[in-house]
């Protein structure tokens, strides 16, 4: 396990307030609380997509970068504050929300993300025009918008269909950039 300790400009604070616990292998967590549901099924997906965020962003941090977590004592949180130098970097981290409510109760956060997985895989091909047509251009004409496929690939994903996702992708954004084959 790790542990995130919350952020304080005051040193010795930080070290006296209750860090928050990560494990280094979601599957050790899973197995300690003996369950392997469906990720769209668990009670706890807030909490695995968090430790998930935690060992992605834990990985690109460079040795003297730091990791952290802010809480209030009304109980407003930031997930993530990577620093970096003098630099700090918020991260909220949200599982199953909506992108709209977000960017309505939030309009100064960088979003990322929001795209289902689920519209590339075999047999959904129907499915990624109006995932992309339906979030992309509203979200990006609101400003503070990357667009992008929640979490990774999965296994059922058809090369066809990521090529689709992709081209039309690459489209809607106006950024014909990119090494990939066009469908």
């Amino acid at each position: 396990v790790d542990f995130v300790r919350p952020f304080y400009r005051n040193p010795r604070k930080e070290i006296t307030k209750n860090p928050k616990v990560f494990f280094r292998d979601i599957g050790l967590r899973n197995f300690a609380i003996g369950g392997f549901p469906d990720f769209e099924f668990r009670p706890d997906k807030g909490r695995v997509f968090e430790n998930f965020v935690y060992l992605c962003l834990k990985g690109k941090l460079g040795p003297t970068d730091r990791l952290s977590f802010w809480r209030s004592k009304a109980g407003a949180e930031v997930d993530f504050i990577a620093a970096s130098g003098s630099r700090s970097y918020p991260f909220e981290v949200k599982a199953g929300n909506d992108l709209f409510k977000l960017r309505r109760e939030h309009p100064s956060f960088i979003m990322m993300g929001g795209l289902e997985k689920e519209v590339v895989n075999e047999g959904n091909e129907s499915m990624i025009e109006n995932e992309i047509m339906s979030k992309v251009p509203p979200l990006l004409e609101k400003g503070g918008y990357l667009p992008n496929g929640d979490h990774g690939i999965q296994p059922f994903v058809t090369f066809d269909n990521l090529c689709r996702f992709m081209t039309l992708l690459h489209e809607v954004t106006r950024n014909p950039e990119g090494e990939f084959p066009r469908i």
